[in-house]
């Protein structure tokens, strides 16, 4: 619910930001009959297009991150997270150069791995991406979509134990987040723990009740216990 009102009020802001002129928070008002210009923290823009991007609206985040590339045309991480909308849309000639552009303006930052993981990753590179997704790892341990790619990664590899590690990881970093224990559940689930993954899924409902995707999360391990009745009591 809390991302639906960010991007709500992102949605709305790419309005406001389109119908009057942006101006960085430091210039001098002028007299005008024109309607105020709409003073704008870039700071913010780049952090409702991570709530954007958490919604997969790849496109308004973009919007808002060019928007934000306008008034500081030298801010690596609207080039950086503009370069992870490019990638998970696969235009990955656009998402190479604002990688290009970030290198230089934030060289070492942990989202460059990540960039390069995603491009890896639309490249079908998955050693590519398991190595950038650790560098990224190395220098923010937290970080959940490191954490969650790289925890499926080495589940295809057959690093169960490693891949479980991340999700504890994920867990102890984000506790607040039921991304972190629908992982876990997840993953117990695609090693047939069925048992395990249904305590993963008992946490779900008593941690996040109410919370429609933690209840979604937790029937599909019901589900996949075969208690289909308990399952269609947490979605409908």
């Amino acid at each position: 619910m809390r991302l639906r009102c960010v991007a709500t009020i992102a949605l709305s802001s790419l309005t406001l930001l389109a119908a009057s002129p942006v101006v960085p928070a430091d210039q001098p008002k002028s007299a005008s009959t024109q309607p105020p210009p709409v003073v704008v923290s870039v700071e913010q823009m780049i952090k409702d297009a991570g709530e954007l991007m958490d919604l997969k609206r790849w496109d308004h985040a973009i919007e808002l991150l060019t928007l934000a590339l306008e008034i500081e045309p030298k801010n690596g991480m609207a080039y950086a997270n503009r370069a992870l909308s490019y990638g998970w849309t696969n235009r990955l000639e656009e998402a190479s150069r604002d990688l290009a552009a970030a290198e230089k303006l934030i060289p070492g930052r942990a989202i460059i791995h990540r960039v390069r993981a995603v491009i890896a990753d639309r490249r079908s590179d998955e050693d590519t991406e398991l190595a950038e997704l650790s560098k990224s790892l190395e220098l923010e341990p937290g970080n959940p979509m490191a954490l969650r790619f790289r925890a499926w990664i080495l589940h295809r590899k057959g690093r169960e134990a490693d891949a479980l590690a991340d999700a504890d990881a994920y867990i102890r970093h984000r506790p607040e987040n039921p991304d972190a224990y629908a992982l876990k559940a997840d993953l117990l689930r695609a090693q047939q723990r069925l048992d395990l993954a249904a305590e993963e899924a008992n946490r779900l409902t008593e941690l996040f009740p109410g919370n429609a995707y933690a209840m979604a999360a937790a029937a599909r391990i019901y589900s996949a216990n075969g208690d289909r009745t308990r399952a269609l009591q947490l979605i409908t």
